[in-house]
């Protein structure tokens, strides 16, 4: 398991800060066909967020410790894996560029396995990444018919964008002759189902299922069930992932990214916007993809809320300006529908206004049309906030 690509003695003070806080991992299970069940766990480790050194050679010296760690319902260790690597390069610049490391372990699972902790730590520093994650054990059949595989076949990497059909070869064990179906189904990482389909099994031992949907970008669990007589026989867990949706033109990207600094942190929103065009994707994703693991970066709000919100600002509150430029739009796209909307189009004793109501979050926003035009301005942000 262990990972060694140079070791040298001779190192200099440390000529670069980084941070492991972004780093990304898979989890899928494997059952062979003598039915045993396999974790099979991938962690994405970028050589941009390591800490390298420099060596009396001028070379670069860098790595780290990977641990994974079985855990059952009390979170109490059950067996641990461990990995190291330790990575050379010859020049700074190379430190610098966006490398990606994949470390896979694969293991046996444990039947008391309720959650898997994994930890990297930089060996030239005390940046860490540590987490823990659900186990989802598949039902595996001690006898009778059962699924042992499911293969995505029209991707590399197991990766989707939001408009792509996904094609999927589950493999299954049948002993009998009795008739099966399988079930399908797609949920988020908030365990919100967001597809679900029911076929009939073939005869065959391998069945090509495909599903359409206009899948928002992140992180999908995909559950495929053995059903006989309305009764699940087995069920296996694989994951997919959806690259989000990035508009190619440079006005389109640039109002999207001016309203994504309502709701996202100012310091993670100006590395997208200083980046070269052919960045600016990779980094727009990678900011939604953090999101998931980090929800404080966009305010707790998802890709999906951010881009409705985007989208109805633009269609319910355009006239002078885009929707999403004015008062009410970037009241929408920051707090979302208001729990309760006051109108006072023609009170004869005062100029046109609204009060837009968030009673769960103690807020209440005063909207005047000042020139009688239909724009409205906000008049109490601040001291609501206060």
């Amino acid at each position: 398991m262990k990972k060694f690509l140079s070791i040298l003695i001779a190192v200099f003070p440390i000529i670069a800060f980084s941070s492991l806080s972004e780093t990304n991992y898979n989890v899928a299970y494997q059952v062979d066909s003598a039915r045993n069940l396999f974790v099979e766990t991938t962690i994405f480790i970028s050589t941009e967020d390591l800490v390298f050194l420099r060596n009396s050679d001028s070379t670069f010296t860098g790595g780290y410790d990977a641990t994974l760690t079985m855990l059952r319902k009390d979170k109490s260790p059950i067996k641990t894996f461990f990995s190291d690597s330790n990575i050379v390069f010859a020049d700074y610049q190379r430190t610098k560029q966006d490398s990606t490391i994949e470390e896979l372990f694969v293991f046996p699972s444990d039947d008391k396995m309720a959650f898997l902790g994994i930890e990297i730590k930089d060996k030239n520093s005390m940046n860490s990444f540590k987490t823990v994650i659900e186990a989802s054990n598949p039902r595996v059949s001690n006898t009778g018919s059962y699924i042992y595989d499911a293969e995505f076949v029209n991707t590399k990497d197991k990766t989707y964008f939001a408009n792509d059909t996904v094609y999927v070869i589950v493999k299954s064990l049948i002993t009998d002759s009795s008739d099966y179906s399988l079930n399908v189904i797609v949920q988020n990482l908030q365990k919100k189902v967001i597809y679900k389909k029911k076929t009939k099994k073939s005869s065959s031992p391998e069945d090509t299922i495909s599903f359409f949907k206009d899948f928002y970008g992140g992180i999908y669990k995909i559950t495929f069930e053995l059903i006989r007589d309305k009764k699940k026989i087995s069920t296996l867990y694989k994951d997919f992932t959806v690259e989000f949706s990035f508009v190619n033109s440079e006005k389109e990207f640039s109002d999207m990214l001016s309203a994504l600094s309502f709701i996202g942190k100012w310091d993670e929103i100006d590395k997208i916007r200083k980046a070269d065009n052919e960045d600016r994707e990779r980094l727009w994703n990678d900011f939604w993809f953090k999101q998931q693991v980090h929800p404080e970066i966009s305010a707790n709000i998802t890709y999906a809320e951010f881009l409705d919100r985007y989208n109805y600002a633009n269609k319910y509150f355009s006239g002078f300006k885009k929707g999403f430029l004015t008062d009410f739009g970037r009241i929408h796209i920051m707090y979302g529908k208001p729990d309760e909307i006051e109108r006072h189009p023609f009170d004869t004793d005062s100029k046109p206004f609204e009060i837009w109501y968030y009673w769960s979050l103690g807020y209440e926003f005063l909207f005047v049309d000042e020139r009688g035009y239909g724009e409205y301005t906000l008049k109490n942000y601040m001291e609501q906030l206060r």
